[in-house]
């Protein structure tokens, strides 16, 4: 597992290279586009959303990406009363991306949030 401190960091550098890039590179999957529809977002909501992560988002230590180098960092939230998986990989060369984005499979657990209402 990260810390909270190295969270704070990818997040930080995530939302900075998606402000000088100036978009985000979204996986185009059947999973992620159904996602939108299920959850009753748009692409631009679902990047306000990834813009408005944090630390107590964060669910899982960074895992190696399968298919290229690097590592993927996994996140959860709450959007329009659907827990949503999300899946972020940072890259120097590239654009940030987005490669899950989707309601969760199963509950999702947060080591630094806070219980809120009986959930975790």
């Amino acid at each position: 597992m990260a810390t909270q401190r190295e969270v704070v960091r990818f997040l930080e550098a995530f939302k900075r290279s998606l402000a000088e890039v100036g978009w985000l590179w979204v996986l185009n999957r059947e999973r992620n586009r159904d996602g939108l529809i299920a959850i009753g977002i748009t692409k631009k909501q679902r990047e306000e959303e990834i813009r408005s992560l944090s630390s107590e988002d964060y669910c899982e230590r960074p895992l190696p990406d399968e298919t290229r180098p690097g590592d993927v960092w996994l996140f959860g939230k709450h959007v329009e009363g659907t827990e949503v998986y999300i899946k972020l990989k940072l890259t120097k060369t590239e654009a940030p991306k987005c490669l899950s984005f989707h309601p969760a499979e199963h509950r999702l657990h947060y080591p630094f949030r806070k219980m809120k209402e009986g959930r975790t």
